[in-house]
Protein backbone atom coordinates (compact mmCIF):
# COMPACT_ATOMS: atom_id res chain seq x y z
CA UNK A 1 0.00 0.00 0.00
CA UNK A 2 1.37 3.41 -0.95
CA UNK A 3 2.10 6.15 1.56
CA UNK A 4 -0.89 8.09 0.31
CA UNK A 5 -3.08 5.20 1.43
CA UNK A 6 -1.58 4.40 4.82
CA UNK A 7 -4.09 3.29 7.50
CA UNK A 8 -3.58 6.49 9.46
CA UNK A 9 -4.20 8.79 6.50
CA UNK A 10 -7.19 6.73 5.37
CA UNK A 11 -8.74 6.93 8.83
CA UNK A 12 -8.22 10.68 9.00
CA UNK A 13 -9.65 11.20 5.50
CA UNK A 14 -12.63 8.98 6.22
CA UNK A 15 -13.62 10.36 9.60
CA UNK A 16 -12.96 13.93 8.49
CA UNK A 17 -15.61 13.43 5.81
CA UNK A 18 -18.19 11.64 7.97
CA UNK A 19 -21.08 13.59 9.47
CA UNK A 20 -20.54 14.18 13.17
CA UNK A 21 -23.21 13.46 15.72
CA UNK A 22 -24.29 17.10 15.85
CA UNK A 23 -24.37 17.40 12.05
CA UNK A 24 -26.43 14.24 11.70
CA UNK A 25 -28.89 15.44 14.30
CA UNK A 26 -29.42 18.63 12.30
CA UNK A 27 -31.30 16.61 9.68
CA UNK A 28 -33.89 15.34 12.20
CA UNK A 29 -37.28 17.04 11.80
CA UNK A 30 -39.32 18.28 14.75
CA UNK A 31 -42.68 16.65 14.21
CA UNK A 32 -44.68 18.45 16.89
CA UNK A 33 -43.43 21.77 15.55
CA UNK A 34 -44.81 21.06 12.10
CA UNK A 35 -48.20 20.28 13.55
CA UNK A 36 -48.34 23.54 15.52
CA UNK A 37 -50.95 26.11 14.65
CA UNK A 38 -48.75 29.22 14.69
CA UNK A 39 -45.18 29.80 13.53
CA UNK A 40 -43.25 33.03 14.04
CA UNK A 41 -40.32 34.15 11.91
CA UNK A 42 -37.61 36.35 13.44
CA UNK A 43 -33.88 36.99 13.15
CA UNK A 44 -30.78 36.55 15.27
CA UNK A 45 -29.94 39.81 17.02
CA UNK A 46 -26.81 38.65 18.85
CA UNK A 47 -24.68 35.49 18.91
CA UNK A 48 -23.56 33.96 22.22
CA UNK A 49 -21.26 31.03 22.99
CA UNK A 50 -23.94 28.33 23.08
CA UNK A 51 -26.94 29.91 21.41
CA UNK A 52 -28.48 33.07 20.03
CA UNK A 53 -30.59 36.01 21.14
CA UNK A 54 -33.80 36.62 19.20
CA UNK A 55 -35.90 39.74 18.80
CA UNK A 56 -39.18 38.18 20.00
CA UNK A 57 -40.24 37.26 23.51
CA UNK A 58 -43.18 36.64 25.80
CA UNK A 59 -45.23 39.39 24.18
CA UNK A 60 -45.22 37.31 20.97
CA UNK A 61 -46.21 34.10 22.77
CA UNK A 62 -42.69 32.67 23.20
CA UNK A 63 -42.23 30.42 26.25
CA UNK A 64 -39.32 28.39 27.60
CA UNK A 65 -39.16 25.13 25.67
CA UNK A 66 -40.29 26.59 22.33
CA UNK A 67 -38.48 24.82 19.47
CA UNK A 68 -37.37 26.22 16.12
CA UNK A 69 -34.78 26.17 13.36
CA UNK A 70 -32.04 28.60 12.34
CA UNK A 71 -31.80 28.81 8.55
CA UNK A 72 -29.75 30.52 5.87
CA UNK A 73 -30.42 30.35 2.12
CA UNK A 74 -32.95 27.58 2.64
CA UNK A 75 -30.44 25.44 4.56
CA UNK A 76 -31.07 24.47 8.18
CA UNK A 77 -27.93 25.29 10.17
CA UNK A 78 -29.16 24.56 13.68
CA UNK A 79 -32.10 23.44 15.77
CA UNK A 80 -32.92 25.68 18.72
CA UNK A 81 -34.77 25.53 22.00
CA UNK A 82 -35.73 28.66 23.94
CA UNK A 83 -34.24 28.65 27.46
CA UNK A 84 -34.86 32.16 28.81
CA UNK A 85 -37.66 34.59 27.90
CA UNK A 86 -38.13 38.32 28.46
CA UNK A 87 -41.04 40.41 27.24
CA UNK A 88 -39.45 41.47 23.96
CA UNK A 89 -36.55 39.05 23.48
CA UNK A 90 -35.41 35.53 24.28
CA UNK A 91 -32.33 33.33 24.37
CA UNK A 92 -32.40 30.06 22.40
CA UNK A 93 -29.76 27.36 22.92
CA UNK A 94 -28.41 25.13 20.15
CA UNK A 95 -29.93 21.65 20.31
CA UNK A 96 -27.96 20.62 17.22
CA UNK A 97 -25.71 22.67 14.94
CA UNK A 98 -23.69 21.92 11.82
CA UNK A 99 -19.94 21.79 12.51
CA UNK A 100 -19.12 24.43 9.88
CA UNK A 101 -21.99 26.77 10.73
CA UNK A 102 -20.92 30.37 11.29
CA UNK A 103 -24.05 31.84 12.85
CA UNK A 104 -24.39 35.60 12.38
CA UNK A 105 -26.70 38.38 13.42
CA UNK A 106 -29.48 38.60 10.85
CA UNK A 107 -29.82 34.84 10.24
CA UNK A 108 -33.44 33.70 9.84
CA UNK A 109 -35.09 31.80 12.69
CA UNK A 110 -38.51 30.13 12.64
CA UNK A 111 -40.09 29.39 16.06
CA UNK A 112 -42.92 26.86 15.98
CA UNK A 113 -45.84 26.02 18.19
CA UNK A 114 -46.32 29.48 19.70
CA UNK A 115 -49.39 30.47 21.68
CA UNK A 116 -51.42 33.52 20.77
CA UNK A 117 -49.51 36.74 21.58
CA UNK A 118 -50.17 38.62 24.80
CA UNK A 119 -50.76 42.37 25.08
CA UNK A 120 -47.38 44.18 25.13
CA UNK A 121 -45.79 44.64 28.55
CA UNK A 122 -45.65 48.35 29.51
CA UNK A 123 -42.07 49.60 29.69
CA UNK A 124 -40.37 52.67 31.00
CA UNK A 125 -38.44 54.45 28.23
CA UNK A 126 -34.85 53.31 27.76
CA UNK A 127 -32.05 55.80 28.09
CA UNK A 128 -29.79 54.19 25.52
CA UNK A 129 -27.34 53.07 28.15
CA UNK A 130 -26.92 49.22 28.36
CA UNK A 131 -26.44 46.63 25.67
CA UNK A 132 -27.95 47.21 22.28
CA UNK A 133 -31.54 46.18 22.12
CA UNK A 134 -31.96 45.63 25.84
CA UNK A 135 -34.78 48.10 26.21
CA UNK A 136 -33.96 48.30 29.89
CA UNK A 137 -35.05 51.23 31.99
CA UNK A 138 -32.63 52.91 34.40
CA UNK A 139 -32.66 51.92 38.01
CA UNK A 140 -34.42 54.35 40.26
CA UNK A 141 -32.31 57.36 41.14
CA UNK A 142 -29.38 56.26 38.96
CA UNK A 143 -29.69 59.03 36.37
CA UNK A 144 -28.30 56.63 33.71
CA UNK A 145 -28.89 53.06 32.58
CA UNK A 146 -26.52 50.50 34.09
CA UNK A 147 -25.34 47.65 31.91
CA UNK A 148 -27.88 44.95 31.12
CA UNK A 149 -27.74 42.19 28.54
CA UNK A 150 -30.01 41.98 25.55
CA UNK A 151 -32.36 39.53 27.22
CA UNK A 152 -32.70 41.28 30.57
CA UNK A 153 -36.33 42.25 31.35
CA UNK A 154 -37.23 45.83 32.23
CA UNK A 155 -36.08 46.89 35.70
CA UNK A 156 -39.01 47.90 37.85
CA UNK A 157 -38.83 51.23 39.67
CA UNK A 158 -37.10 50.88 43.02
CA UNK A 159 -35.30 47.68 42.03
CA UNK A 160 -31.64 47.86 42.94
CA UNK A 161 -30.48 44.25 42.87
CA UNK A 162 -30.09 42.31 39.64
CA UNK A 163 -28.49 38.93 40.13
CA UNK A 164 -26.33 36.87 37.83
CA UNK A 165 -27.68 35.89 34.46
CA UNK A 166 -25.84 33.04 32.76
CA UNK A 167 -26.41 30.33 30.20
CA UNK A 168 -24.38 27.69 28.41
CA UNK A 169 -23.77 23.96 28.34
CA UNK A 170 -21.47 21.33 29.75
CA UNK A 171 -21.08 17.73 28.84
CA UNK A 172 -19.16 14.50 28.61
CA UNK A 173 -18.41 12.61 25.41
CA UNK A 174 -16.51 9.41 24.70
CA UNK A 175 -15.61 7.75 21.42
CA UNK A 176 -14.10 4.42 20.48
CA UNK A 177 -12.83 3.17 17.14
CA UNK A 178 -11.54 -0.30 16.30
CA UNK A 179 -9.47 -0.76 13.14
CA UNK A 180 -9.81 -4.41 12.16
CA UNK A 181 -7.11 -4.13 9.48
CA UNK A 182 -4.31 -3.47 11.97
CA UNK A 183 -6.01 -4.62 15.16
CA UNK A 184 -5.69 -1.24 16.90
CA UNK A 185 -8.09 0.64 19.13
CA UNK A 186 -8.49 4.41 19.45
CA UNK A 187 -10.32 5.93 22.43
CA UNK A 188 -11.09 9.54 23.23
CA UNK A 189 -12.66 11.00 26.38
CA UNK A 190 -13.75 14.63 26.35
CA UNK A 191 -15.18 16.98 28.99
CA UNK A 192 -16.43 20.28 27.61
CA UNK A 193 -18.18 23.47 28.69
CA UNK A 194 -19.14 26.76 27.08
CA UNK A 195 -21.33 29.66 28.05
CA UNK A 196 -21.78 33.29 29.03
CA UNK A 197 -22.26 35.01 32.35
CA UNK A 198 -24.03 38.10 31.04
CA UNK A 199 -23.77 40.01 34.29
CA UNK A 200 -21.92 39.15 37.48
CA UNK A 201 -23.43 40.13 40.81
CA UNK A 202 -25.52 42.86 39.22
CA UNK A 203 -22.34 44.67 38.19
CA UNK A 204 -21.41 45.70 34.61
CA UNK A 205 -19.11 42.70 34.12
CA UNK A 206 -19.60 39.66 31.91
CA UNK A 207 -17.65 36.46 31.27
CA UNK A 208 -17.51 34.22 28.20
CA UNK A 209 -15.86 30.80 28.16
CA UNK A 210 -15.40 27.79 25.91
CA UNK A 211 -12.98 24.96 26.74
CA UNK A 212 -12.60 21.20 26.85
CA UNK A 213 -10.44 18.53 28.47
CA UNK A 214 -9.37 15.70 26.20
CA UNK A 215 -7.67 12.38 26.88
CA UNK A 216 -6.59 9.98 24.13
CA UNK A 217 -5.83 6.34 24.75
CA UNK A 218 -5.65 2.91 23.16
CA UNK A 219 -2.79 1.15 21.38
CA UNK A 220 -3.59 3.09 18.22
CA UNK A 221 -1.91 6.11 19.83
CA UNK A 222 1.26 4.24 20.81
CA UNK A 223 4.17 6.59 20.21
CA UNK A 224 2.17 9.73 20.92
CA UNK A 225 4.06 11.56 23.70
CA UNK A 226 0.77 12.87 25.09
CA UNK A 227 -1.01 9.51 25.13
CA UNK A 228 -3.14 8.99 28.26
CA UNK A 229 -2.60 12.60 29.34
CA UNK A 230 -5.34 15.13 29.99
CA UNK A 231 -5.00 18.07 27.61
CA UNK A 232 -6.78 21.37 28.13
CA UNK A 233 -7.90 23.40 25.14
CA UNK A 234 -9.35 26.84 25.83
CA UNK A 235 -10.99 28.46 22.81
CA UNK A 236 -12.35 31.46 24.70
CA UNK A 237 -11.99 32.83 28.22
CA UNK A 238 -12.57 36.57 28.45
CA UNK A 239 -13.93 38.90 31.13
CA UNK A 240 -15.49 42.17 29.94
CA UNK A 241 -16.34 45.45 31.62
CA UNK A 242 -19.29 47.24 29.95
CA UNK A 243 -19.93 50.96 30.12
CA UNK A 244 -23.15 52.97 29.91
CA UNK A 245 -22.50 54.26 26.39
CA UNK A 246 -21.88 50.76 25.02
CA UNK A 247 -18.08 50.86 25.20
CA UNK A 248 -16.30 47.79 26.55
CA UNK A 249 -12.89 46.54 27.71
CA UNK A 250 -11.91 42.87 27.88
CA UNK A 251 -9.13 40.72 29.29
CA UNK A 252 -8.31 37.09 28.54
CA UNK A 253 -8.38 34.91 25.42
CA UNK A 254 -10.71 36.33 22.79
CA UNK A 255 -11.48 36.68 19.10
CA UNK A 256 -12.23 40.33 18.20
CA UNK A 257 -15.92 40.37 17.34
CA UNK A 258 -15.69 43.40 15.05
CA UNK A 259 -12.80 41.95 12.99
CA UNK A 260 -12.45 38.17 13.56
CA UNK A 261 -9.77 37.91 10.86
CA UNK A 262 -7.28 39.15 13.46
CA UNK A 263 -7.45 35.72 15.09
CA UNK A 264 -7.31 34.67 18.74
CA UNK A 265 -5.26 36.77 21.14
CA UNK A 266 -4.22 36.26 24.75
CA UNK A 267 -4.27 39.79 26.11
CA UNK A 268 -6.56 42.81 26.38
CA UNK A 269 -8.77 44.88 24.12
CA UNK A 270 -10.88 48.02 24.31
CA UNK A 271 -13.72 49.28 22.14
CA UNK A 272 -15.08 52.83 22.36
CA UNK A 273 -18.41 54.08 21.00
CA UNK A 274 -17.65 57.31 19.10
CA UNK A 275 -21.00 57.97 17.42
CA UNK A 276 -24.30 56.49 16.34
CA UNK A 277 -23.35 52.92 15.44
CA UNK A 278 -19.64 53.78 15.19
CA UNK A 279 -16.88 52.22 17.31
CA UNK A 280 -13.10 52.16 17.38
CA UNK A 281 -11.08 49.45 19.05
CA UNK A 282 -7.63 48.00 19.62
CA UNK A 283 -6.12 44.81 21.01
CA UNK A 284 -2.70 43.80 22.31
CA UNK A 285 -1.48 40.38 23.32
CA UNK A 286 0.20 37.14 22.29
CA UNK A 287 -0.87 34.61 19.67
CA UNK A 288 -1.78 31.18 21.12
CA UNK A 289 -0.21 28.09 19.59
CA UNK A 290 -1.84 27.37 16.24
CA UNK A 291 -1.85 23.61 16.77
CA UNK A 292 -3.44 23.13 20.20
CA UNK A 293 -4.10 26.71 21.41
CA UNK A 294 -1.46 26.38 24.08
CA UNK A 295 -0.06 29.51 25.73
CA UNK A 296 2.91 31.07 23.89
CA UNK A 297 4.90 34.25 24.41
CA UNK A 298 6.98 34.40 21.22
CA UNK A 299 4.48 36.16 18.91
CA UNK A 300 3.27 39.58 20.02
CA UNK A 301 0.22 40.96 18.16
CA UNK A 302 -1.10 44.51 17.95
CA UNK A 303 -4.39 45.24 16.15
CA UNK A 304 -6.68 48.24 15.67
CA UNK A 305 -10.00 48.74 13.90
CA UNK A 306 -12.98 50.95 13.28
CA UNK A 307 -16.51 49.61 12.85
CA UNK A 308 -19.81 51.09 11.69
CA UNK A 309 -23.32 49.60 11.88
CA UNK A 310 -26.37 51.34 10.42
CA UNK A 311 -30.00 50.31 10.05
CA UNK A 312 -32.61 52.03 7.88
CA UNK A 313 -36.33 52.27 8.55
CA UNK A 314 -36.92 50.01 5.53
CA UNK A 315 -35.09 47.13 7.16
CA UNK A 316 -31.73 47.48 5.39
CA UNK A 317 -28.70 46.89 7.62
CA UNK A 318 -25.15 47.85 6.75
CA UNK A 319 -21.96 47.01 8.59
CA UNK A 320 -18.31 47.72 7.90
CA UNK A 321 -15.08 47.12 9.79
CA UNK A 322 -11.61 48.21 8.67
CA UNK A 323 -8.40 47.62 10.52
CA UNK A 324 -4.84 46.41 10.58
CA UNK A 325 -2.58 44.17 12.60
CA UNK A 326 1.14 43.75 13.12
CA UNK A 327 3.06 40.96 14.81
CA UNK A 328 6.57 40.40 16.13
CA UNK A 329 7.93 36.84 16.19
CA UNK A 330 10.82 36.16 18.56
CA UNK A 331 11.46 39.90 18.77
CA UNK A 332 11.52 40.61 15.00
CA UNK A 333 8.79 42.22 12.90
CA UNK A 334 6.94 39.39 11.19
CA UNK A 335 3.54 40.33 9.79
CA UNK A 336 1.79 43.50 8.66
CA UNK A 337 -1.74 43.10 7.33
CA UNK A 338 -4.78 45.14 6.42
CA UNK A 339 -8.24 43.65 7.03
CA UNK A 340 -11.76 44.58 5.96
CA UNK A 341 -15.24 43.11 6.56
CA UNK A 342 -18.35 44.53 4.85
CA UNK A 343 -21.96 43.34 4.94
CA UNK A 344 -25.36 44.53 3.76
CA UNK A 345 -28.78 42.98 4.39
CA UNK A 346 -31.76 44.21 2.41
CA UNK A 347 -35.51 43.93 2.82
CA UNK A 348 -36.79 40.81 1.10
CA UNK A 349 -33.97 38.57 2.32
CA UNK A 350 -31.17 39.69 -0.04
CA UNK A 351 -27.65 40.14 1.32
CA UNK A 352 -24.00 40.77 0.39
CA UNK A 353 -20.86 40.04 2.45
CA UNK A 354 -17.13 40.48 1.83
CA UNK A 355 -14.06 39.80 3.93
CA UNK A 356 -10.44 40.38 2.91
CA UNK A 357 -6.87 40.35 4.20
CA UNK A 358 -3.88 41.97 2.46
CA UNK A 359 -0.44 41.10 3.84
CA UNK A 360 2.38 43.60 3.34
CA UNK A 361 5.80 41.98 3.19
CA UNK A 362 8.97 43.95 3.76
CA UNK A 363 12.21 42.23 4.58
CA UNK A 364 15.64 41.37 3.34
CA UNK A 365 14.56 38.01 1.94
CA UNK A 366 13.15 38.01 -1.59
CA UNK A 367 10.28 35.75 -0.55
CA UNK A 368 9.06 38.48 1.77
CA UNK A 369 8.65 41.57 -0.37
CA UNK A 370 5.67 43.39 -1.83
CA UNK A 371 2.02 42.67 -1.02
CA UNK A 372 -0.06 39.53 -1.13
CA UNK A 373 -3.82 39.02 -1.07
CA UNK A 374 -3.92 36.16 1.41
CA UNK A 375 -7.68 36.04 1.90
CA UNK A 376 -10.72 37.26 -0.02
CA UNK A 377 -14.26 36.02 0.37
CA UNK A 378 -17.30 37.58 -1.24
CA UNK A 379 -20.79 36.10 -1.23
CA UNK A 380 -24.33 37.19 -1.90
CA UNK A 381 -27.87 35.87 -1.93
CA UNK A 382 -30.85 36.99 -3.95
CA UNK A 383 -34.30 35.74 -2.97
CA UNK A 384 -36.50 35.75 -6.06
CA UNK A 385 -39.50 34.41 -4.16
CA UNK A 386 -40.37 32.69 -0.90
CA UNK A 387 -39.30 29.34 -2.35
CA UNK A 388 -36.45 30.22 -4.70
CA UNK A 389 -33.11 31.96 -4.32
CA UNK A 390 -29.67 32.23 -5.91
CA UNK A 391 -26.36 32.27 -4.03
CA UNK A 392 -23.00 33.26 -5.47
CA UNK A 393 -19.53 33.32 -3.93
CA UNK A 394 -15.87 33.93 -4.67
CA UNK A 395 -13.15 32.74 -2.29
CA UNK A 396 -9.37 33.03 -2.42
CA UNK A 397 -6.89 31.90 0.21
CA UNK A 398 -3.16 31.39 0.52
CA UNK A 399 -0.81 31.01 3.47
CA UNK A 400 0.65 34.33 4.62
CA UNK A 401 4.41 33.97 4.26
CA UNK A 402 5.53 34.70 7.83
CA UNK A 403 8.24 33.21 10.01
CA UNK A 404 5.73 32.26 12.70
CA UNK A 405 3.73 30.17 10.22
CA UNK A 406 6.83 28.64 8.66
CA UNK A 407 7.68 27.36 12.12
CA UNK A 408 4.74 24.97 11.65
CA UNK A 409 4.75 24.58 7.83
CA UNK A 410 8.36 24.93 6.64
CA UNK A 411 7.92 23.67 3.06
CA UNK A 412 8.27 26.31 0.32
CA UNK A 413 5.57 24.46 -1.63
CA UNK A 414 3.00 25.61 0.93
CA UNK A 415 3.40 29.27 -0.06
CA UNK A 416 2.58 31.08 -3.28
CA UNK A 417 -0.01 28.43 -4.18
CA UNK A 418 -3.17 30.41 -3.70
CA UNK A 419 -6.44 28.66 -4.50
CA UNK A 420 -9.65 30.32 -5.64
CA UNK A 421 -13.21 29.05 -5.82
CA UNK A 422 -16.13 30.61 -7.69
CA UNK A 423 -19.56 29.10 -7.19
CA UNK A 424 -23.21 29.67 -7.95
CA UNK A 425 -26.07 27.75 -6.37
CA UNK A 426 -29.83 27.58 -6.82
CA UNK A 427 -31.96 26.88 -3.75
CA UNK A 428 -35.55 25.78 -3.97
CA UNK A 429 -38.03 24.87 -1.26
CA UNK A 430 -41.70 23.98 -1.15
CA UNK A 431 -44.30 24.14 1.61
CA UNK A 432 -44.54 20.36 1.42
CA UNK A 433 -41.14 20.20 3.15
CA UNK A 434 -38.97 19.40 0.11
CA UNK A 435 -35.85 21.51 -0.40
CA UNK A 436 -33.20 21.27 -3.15
CA UNK A 437 -29.77 22.83 -3.53
CA UNK A 438 -27.74 22.61 -6.75
CA UNK A 439 -24.26 24.14 -6.79
CA UNK A 440 -21.66 24.41 -9.55
CA UNK A 441 -18.16 25.59 -8.63
CA UNK A 442 -14.90 26.26 -10.42
CA UNK A 443 -11.64 25.73 -8.49
CA UNK A 444 -8.48 27.45 -9.72
CA UNK A 445 -4.91 27.47 -8.48
CA UNK A 446 -1.49 28.79 -9.44
CA UNK A 447 -0.06 26.56 -12.14
CA UNK A 448 -2.95 24.08 -12.07
CA UNK A 449 -5.86 23.73 -14.52
CA UNK A 450 -9.34 24.80 -13.49
CA UNK A 451 -11.52 22.05 -12.05
CA UNK A 452 -15.31 21.78 -11.88
CA UNK A 453 -17.18 20.68 -8.79
CA UNK A 454 -20.90 19.94 -8.64
CA UNK A 455 -23.12 19.23 -5.66
CA UNK A 456 -26.76 18.23 -5.38
CA UNK A 457 -28.51 18.15 -2.01
CA UNK A 458 -32.12 17.26 -1.33
CA UNK A 459 -34.04 17.26 1.94
CA UNK A 460 -37.63 16.28 2.58
CA UNK A 461 -39.04 17.02 6.02
CA UNK A 462 -42.24 15.03 5.43
CA UNK A 463 -41.07 11.87 3.73
CA UNK A 464 -43.79 9.41 2.64
CA UNK A 465 -46.30 12.11 3.59
CA UNK A 466 -45.67 11.42 7.28
CA UNK A 467 -44.60 14.27 9.53
CA UNK A 468 -42.53 11.95 11.70
CA UNK A 469 -40.26 10.89 8.81
CA UNK A 470 -37.68 12.88 6.88
CA UNK A 471 -34.95 12.14 4.38
CA UNK A 472 -31.85 13.69 2.88
CA UNK A 473 -29.68 12.93 -0.14
CA UNK A 474 -26.36 14.35 -1.39
CA UNK A 475 -24.29 13.67 -4.54
CA UNK A 476 -21.00 15.45 -5.25
CA UNK A 477 -17.56 15.16 -6.82
CA UNK A 478 -14.28 15.81 -5.02
CA UNK A 479 -11.52 17.93 -6.54
CA UNK A 480 -8.39 19.50 -5.10
CA UNK A 481 -4.68 20.01 -5.53
CA UNK A 482 -3.81 16.36 -5.00
CA UNK A 483 -7.09 14.47 -5.09
CA UNK A 484 -10.16 13.76 -7.17
CA UNK A 485 -13.17 11.53 -6.84
CA UNK A 486 -16.89 11.48 -6.20
CA UNK A 487 -19.27 10.49 -3.48
CA UNK A 488 -22.74 10.63 -2.06
CA UNK A 489 -24.86 9.92 0.94
CA UNK A 490 -28.42 9.38 2.07
CA UNK A 491 -30.25 9.42 5.35
CA UNK A 492 -33.63 8.51 6.80
CA UNK A 493 -34.79 10.28 9.95
CA UNK A 494 -37.58 9.30 12.30
CA UNK A 495 -38.94 11.51 15.07
CA UNK A 496 -41.58 9.51 16.92
CA UNK A 497 -41.80 12.22 19.61
CA UNK A 498 -40.37 15.61 20.40
CA UNK A 499 -37.84 14.00 22.77
CA UNK A 500 -36.52 11.15 20.63
CA UNK A 501 -35.01 11.20 17.14
CA UNK A 502 -33.14 8.63 15.04
CA UNK A 503 -31.27 8.75 11.76
CA UNK A 504 -30.00 5.93 9.56
CA UNK A 505 -27.29 7.06 7.18
CA UNK A 506 -25.13 5.73 4.37
CA UNK A 507 -22.12 7.46 2.78
CA UNK A 508 -19.79 6.31 0.00
CA UNK A 509 -16.70 7.89 -1.57
CA UNK A 510 -14.29 7.00 -4.36
CA UNK A 511 -11.05 8.98 -4.13
CA UNK A 512 -7.72 9.14 -5.94
CA UNK A 513 -4.79 10.71 -4.06
CA UNK A 514 -1.74 11.96 -5.98
CA UNK A 515 -2.93 10.15 -9.10
CA UNK A 516 -2.77 6.75 -7.40
CA UNK A 517 -5.29 3.95 -7.48
CA UNK A 518 -8.90 4.81 -6.74
CA UNK A 519 -9.79 4.17 -3.12
CA UNK A 520 -13.38 3.23 -2.25
CA UNK A 521 -15.00 3.49 1.17
CA UNK A 522 -18.52 3.34 2.52
CA UNK A 523 -20.04 3.87 5.94
CA UNK A 524 -23.34 2.87 7.47
CA UNK A 525 -24.33 4.77 10.60
CA UNK A 526 -27.06 5.06 13.21
CA UNK A 527 -27.55 8.21 15.21
CA UNK A 528 -29.97 8.55 18.13
CA UNK A 529 -30.76 11.54 20.33
CA UNK A 530 -32.89 11.53 23.48
CA UNK A 531 -33.94 14.72 25.25
CA UNK A 532 -33.84 14.19 29.03
CA UNK A 533 -36.19 16.89 30.19
CA UNK A 534 -35.45 20.51 29.34
CA UNK A 535 -31.89 20.62 30.58
CA UNK A 536 -30.11 17.55 29.23
CA UNK A 537 -29.82 15.41 26.13
CA UNK A 538 -28.18 12.07 25.42
CA UNK A 539 -26.80 11.04 22.02
CA UNK A 540 -25.32 7.89 20.52
CA UNK A 541 -23.71 7.19 17.16
CA UNK A 542 -22.64 3.81 15.78
CA UNK A 543 -20.80 3.49 12.46
CA UNK A 544 -19.38 0.65 10.40
CA UNK A 545 -16.90 1.63 7.69
CA UNK A 546 -15.67 -0.65 4.92
CA UNK A 547 -13.30 0.00 2.05
CA UNK A 548 -10.06 -0.98 0.35
CA UNK A 549 -7.70 -1.90 3.19
CA UNK A 550 -10.15 -0.40 5.69
CA UNK A 551 -12.48 -2.08 8.15
CA UNK A 552 -13.51 -0.06 11.21
CA UNK A 553 -16.22 -0.02 13.83
CA UNK A 554 -16.80 3.10 15.91
CA UNK A 555 -19.10 4.24 18.70
CA UNK A 556 -19.68 7.71 20.14
CA UNK A 557 -21.68 8.40 23.28
CA UNK A 558 -22.27 11.69 25.05
CA UNK A 559 -24.48 13.69 27.33
CA UNK A 560 -24.97 17.46 27.30
CA UNK A 561 -26.45 19.54 30.08
CA UNK A 562 -27.70 23.04 29.30
CA UNK A 563 -28.11 25.78 31.86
Amino acid sequence: MSAARSPASLLLALFGALPTARAAAQAVALAPARRASRDVETTVTQVAADGVYLGVGGDAGVVAGTRGTLERDGRVLAELEVRHVAAGSCFAAYVTIEPDAAVRAGDRVVLRGLAEPKPPTPRAPATGGGAAGSGAAPAAGSGSAPFQPLLAPPVAAGTESRGNFFHGSAGLGTSWLHDAENGRDYTNLRLFASGDVERIGGEPWSLQFRFDLNRRGGDGYDGDPKQDEWRLRADTLVARRHFEDGSVIGLGRFLPHALPGVGRIDGAYAEKVVGDGARIGSALGFRPDRDDLGVRRDELVLAGWGALEQRSTGGTRFGAALGGMASWYEGSADQHALLADLSAHFAGGHWLRTSAQLDLYGGDEARRSGAGLTRLHASGFWRASEGFGLRGSWSHYENPDTDSLRRIVPSDASYGRGRSRAAVAALESWKSGLALEQELAVLMGDGTPAELQGTLRARDATLFGAETFGGDLAVFNLVGLDQEGFGGGAGLTWTPSGDLSLRLGWDATTLEIDGGDAYFSQTASLFASQQLGRAASLWLRLAKSLGDDLDTLSADLGITWRF
